[in-house]
């Protein structure tokens, strides 16, 4: 290393009849030598994590539910809890509602419409492509007495995932 920390210390001269064209390569030499220097210790010197200060995403939905006066908007909290609202528990879940309730602009819309994604759809007779508007008329009476119980039976069927993407897309076209 001392052989080439010496060749980048020493100028090449350079011949010209021009004295200042002379100097202005001896200083673009120079430059170029300072640069190698640094880049080289730069390399060797060992690199320094950086340490983030990572704040507790749960602890801050709880304060949004329990101190809304202390309670402070952070945006990386809020990107960590819309990508994991389907992962929080049940307790925390509930408070998440609360707290979804209250978004706007371009993250409502991605939240409504990732729900709406979970949510499957509905077939019924009218998508088919055949329609007998008897055979609708006829399965649509008993229903309307029943229809409380179809949908709780929809729901008994449905998995948390799907229940959570209910509860949130309530939540936001309320």
């Amino acid at each position: 290393m001392d052989k080439e920390e010496t060749k980048l210390d020493q100028e090449p001269k350079i011949e010209t009849s021009d004295n200042n064209s002379t100097q202005d390569d001896a200083a673009v030499i120079k430059k170029k030598s300072k640069k190698r220097k640094a880049k080289k210790t730069l390399e060797e010197q060992p690199k320094k994590k950086i340490v983030s200060k990572q704040s507790d995403p749960i602890a801050y939905l709880r304060l949004f539910q329990s101190d809304r006066n202390a309670w402070k908007f952070r945006t990386m909290d809020q990107i960590w809890l819309l990508k994991h609202i389907y992962d929080i528990d049940d307790n925390d879940f509930a408070i998440l509602v609360e707290y979804v309730k209250g978004l706007k602009g371009g993250a409502r819309d991605r939240t409504l419409k990732e729900a709406h994604g979970k949510i499957p759809a509905k077939t019924t007779d009218y998508d088919q492509d055949v329609f007998d508007a008897e055979a609708a008329l006829a399965s649509v009476e008993p229903q309307a007495t029943s229809a409380a119980a179809a949908s709780d039976n929809e729901d008994e069927n449905d998995t948390v995932e799907i229940k959570r993407a209910r509860a949130i897309v309530k939540a936001l076209t309320c």
